[in-house]
């Protein structure tokens, strides 16, 4: 392992095992993973219309349990339970020619679950655990809470109560074209109110409470264009004459339609909404803390009914506030819970966030699914930890995934690969009102389903690709910070032979069942200082030493060549280097290296004139956006972007952590999991500490996965 590698223990961040969850989802290892036993009934309580007015409610109740995997190859058994009311208004507001009724719809219903999840002993073999699902009579819910039942959790055991209280209105004009294709055109406003329960046994000793509450507006814009669904009777599946023939025939036809769906989906959103989190830490071997437990959750749903009212009274405080202004709200609903299970919280913080996002997706029958996301967001993050302090945080994301070949009833048998990359621009106000010099802070994490182990080598490249760059101003690459993709996922051996080609004939590749990778890279306050202030000529020499990866001949022998004039321009000597490429300059001739340049210093140019905007602007606000703005869009986003600044840096500033975990199935191969630390390993420049409160306060408002609470 190179010099600059130190193999590191790292507690999994919840972020992490939110994006596994995600992956794992949908039946990664054929039947047996996407076994699950599910059953629901709903009745119309009310389904009438007047002329171009219709109305309905339905109530609606069901039971599921599923097995899901941890990262770490063991098993949890879930259990769910949930009643739902929704009702809705739709009115055709008008009719086009050939396009049919433009109707208006309003929706809005409230959904109560009961989730208990149960880790299982140790095994990565979902076949041999398929008994847990028939066994019924051992279904847990989280009623009736009483001190007994919450002693007798398990370490590991999570039970959730979230409360789901929403409205929506939509306008969707749309058409179907010759029977076959239904599109669509519209957009809506979406509000959702989730208070949330949960209990988390830790340990032995120790149980964690968790009350959330969430209030949240979408508003969108989608266009879609999809495939109409067959009928069940089209599918030979309408002779069920009870209701388990009629579940498992609706399920069944279900299936089918997603297999033969063709889909296509263009979104636009933007949300704005608080999150509310309280936490408490309980002894759960101590009856009386256990009895004062029970009686504030006592009740059933009136506990949520109760957030819910916390919720409305905190709404008053708005991103836009200070740090002052905030603890006194914070510290008044601590005290009032925590007066009612006489307990101190151990945590109590709030996140105002604001977002605009964009998807597009598309499904090739039987070939493939995808969907890419990008986005920005700010968040207000704010607790009674860290001296009241609160976070500022700018934020640019985007994300993919993408499977192929599903089969129905089975699920995703032959790939998956889904990636997110996250770059956060933060600023820390203290009370008195004094806002820090901002950190930046990148993440980056894939997932892949039985690829290839070539593709493996890819993944951890692309972090090789980065931390090779660190410190070096436009020199070159270092190789002490790099990994040793082959030691990692070796490839099989030469057959001995050659190809038409001349090379060695390899084995068939590998393919691993997954493989799980996160990249961490941190610069503190003096390294984004670093960035910015960097003299454009500087910035110039490392960004074309960045351009050499695609165009090393050239590159390599006119970089020298380059400059930025006192305008901000870059240019470079024509003569000179058509001198040097012995080229001459053919503007027609695509080919033709000197066009090469020339896109080359146009695009150094709006790179250079990014982190100067950054560099000039004084407000503290939008100079974060405007640097967030820098690394996620233009030529160079995220990895790229990353290339060329952290050669701007010293390596004394910048932390990083890489984290793999892997399920190879490859007889000779042993697994990996395992986190490394490069640069800053000594942990003394005190930013390590400042990161780390980011990211558990980003993990603790994260949404709660299915193996998370």
């Amino acid at each position: 392992m190179p010099t600059g590698i130190l193999p590191v223990d790292v507690s999994p961040s919840g972020d992490l095992a939110n994006f596994w969850d995600e992956l794992s989802d949908g039946g990664i290892d054929g039947l047996c993973k996407n076994a699950q036993l599910a059953l629901s009934q709903s009745a119309k309580l009310l389904n009438a219309s007047q002329g171009d007015l219709s109305y309905g409610i339905v109530i609606s109740g069901s039971t599921k349990r599923t097995l899901r995997p941890f990262a770490d190859k063991r098993l949890a058994l879930i259990d769910e339970a949930g009643l739902k009311l929704a009702g809705n208004i739709k009115k055709d507001l008008l009719t086009l020619p050939n396009l049919g009724p433009v109707t208006v719809v309003l929706n809005a219903g409230i959904e109560g679950v009961s989730s208990v999840m149960r880790p299982l002993p140790e095994t990565s073999n979902y076949c041999s655990e398929l008994t847990e699902l028939l066994k019924l009579y051992d279904f847990k819910t989280v009623f009736p809470l009483n001190a007994g039942r919450i002693t007798k959790m398990v370490p590991g055991e999570i039970w959730k109560l979230p409360l789901y209280a929403r409205y929506s209105i939509s306008i969707n004009p749309g058409m179907r074209y010759a029977q076959l294709v239904d599109v669509t055109i519209g957009g809506g406003v979406n509000g959702e109110r989730k208070p949330m329960v949960s209990l988390y046994r830790k340990d032995e000793n120790t149980l964690r409470l968790r009350l959330r509450i969430e209030h949240v507006i979408v508003k969108s814009l989608n266009a879609s264009a999809a495939s109409v669904a067959i009928p069940a009777s089209d599918l030979g599946l309408d002779s069920g004459t009870n209701f388990l023939t009629q579940t498992l025939e609706k399920t069944a036809a279900g299936e089918i339609n997603k297999f033969l769906a063709f889909k296509l989906g263009l979104n636009f959103s933007r949300s704005t909404g608080q999150k509310l989190l309280l936490e408490f830490t309980l002894d759960p071997k101590d009856a009386e803390q256990m009895e004062s437990l029970a009686e504030f959750l006592k009740g059933d749903f009136d506990i949520l009914r109760r957030l819910i009212s916390m919720g409305l009274q905190f709404d008053a405080l708005t991103g836009a506030d200070t740090a002052a202004d905030g603890v006194k709200e914070l510290t008044d609903l601590s005290g009032r819970i925590g007066s009612k299970i006489e307990l101190n919280g151990t945590f109590t913080g709030s996140d105002h966030y604001d977002g605009t996002g964009t998807n597009f997706s598309f499904n090739i029958p039987v070939v493939r699914a995808q969907s890419e996301n990008w986005g920005q967001a700010t968040h207000r993050y704010q607790s009674l930890a860290n001296n009241n302090a609160v976070y500022h945080i700018q934020q640019a994301n985007r994300s993919h995934s993408g499977e192929m070949l599903h089969i129905p009833f089975v699920g995703q048998l032959i790939k998956k690969h889904n990636y997110r990359k996250d770059l956060f621009v933060a600023n820390r106000e203290r009370v008195n009102g004094k806002v820090s010099d901002p950190l930046m802070f990148y993440q980056e994490q894939q997932g892949l389903i039985r690829h290839g182990d070539h593709r493996a080598r890819e993944a951890l490249d692309s972090v090789n690709n980065v931390v090779r760059y660190a410190g070096m101003r436009g020199n070159g690459v270092n190789y002490d910070n790099y990994f040793p993709v082959r030691e990692f996922f070796p490839p099989k051996p030469s057959t001995g032979a050659t190809g038409g080609d001349g090379n060695p004939q390899l084995l068939p590749e590998k393919v691993y069942r997954s493989v799980v990778l996160s990249f961490q890279l941190a610069f503190s306050e003096k390294a984004v200082q670093d960035i910015i202030l960097s003299a454009p000529q500087q910035i110039l020499k490392a960004y074309m030493n960045v351009m050499r990866e695609t165009e090393p001949t050239v590159i390599g022998k006119v970089m020298d060549l380059f400059a930025v004039s006192e305008s901000g321009k870059v240019g470079y000597d024509s003569k000179a280097v058509q001198a040097r490429l012995h080229v001459i300059d053919n503007a027609e001739d695509s080919t033709n290296p000197m066009n090469t340049l020339r896109i080359m210093a146009r695009a150094a140019t709006r790179f250079i004139e990014k982190l100067i905007r950054v560099r000039e602007e004084s407000d503290w606000n939008k100079q974060a956006g405007l640097l967030s703005a820098a690394a996620s869009t233009g030529d160079l986003q995220f990895e790229d972007f990353l290339k060329v600044v952290i050669q701007l840096v010293n390596v004394g500033d910048i932390s990083s952590t890489v984290t793999i975990h892997t399920d190879k199935k490859i007889i000779g191969e042993a697994d990996i999991n395992q986190s490394y630390q490069l640069f800053n390993q000594k942990k003394g420049n005190g930013f390590d500490s400042k990161v780390a409160e980011i990211l558990q306060m980003r993990d603790r408002f994260l949404n709660p996965s299915a193996l998370t609470d």
